[in-house]
């Protein structure tokens, strides 16, 4: 028996959820929202190196209706002695521009490949800033 996938999120709505403790477990963020309805999909993303949280969620509900009321009466919310912000993440899209591709994969929106050895990168040195060494023939207002 192999490990399930990740589900279809395709017709889940996501929340995307900030400001988490690093304590916050998946177990707790279920009990704070089903308060609201159905929910389809919690991930937790973690830091690969130490498997501790990377301090945000997203919280997925079947229904459309249950997600606005949990975006209503969670933002702002204190869980684990920390204010929450819940928003609605923008959607994910294939590099081919398809539709929302789910919870893990590597690419869009800010991070992408990060594997592979340093020397396969070509690297420019910083730039240093030049200044001028001469002084400007403008006279200076006092």
């Amino acid at each position: 028996m192999g490990s399930r996938g990740p589900p279809d999120v395709t017709k889940m709505h996501s929340l995307r959820i900030d400001n988490l403790s690093y304590d916050t477990t998946k177990e707790d963020l279920e009990a704070d929202f089903k308060e609201f309805g159905d929910i389809g999909d919690v991930y937790l993303p973690r830091d690969k190196d130490t498997r501790r949280s990377r301090g945000f969620a997203f919280v997925r509900f079947y229904d459309e209706r249950d997600a606005e009321e949990a975006l209503a009466k969670m933002d702002g919310a204190r869980v684990d002695g920390r204010e929450l912000r819940v928003s609605v993440p923008p959607p994910r899209r294939d590099d081919d521009g398809g539709s929302y591709r789910g919870g893990r994969g590597g690419g869009g929106g800010g991070g992408g490949y990060r594997g592979g050895r340093d020397d396969d990168r070509r690297r420019s040195p910083p730039r240093r800033r030049s200044y001028s060494r001469s002084r400007s023939r403008s006279p200076r207002r006092r």
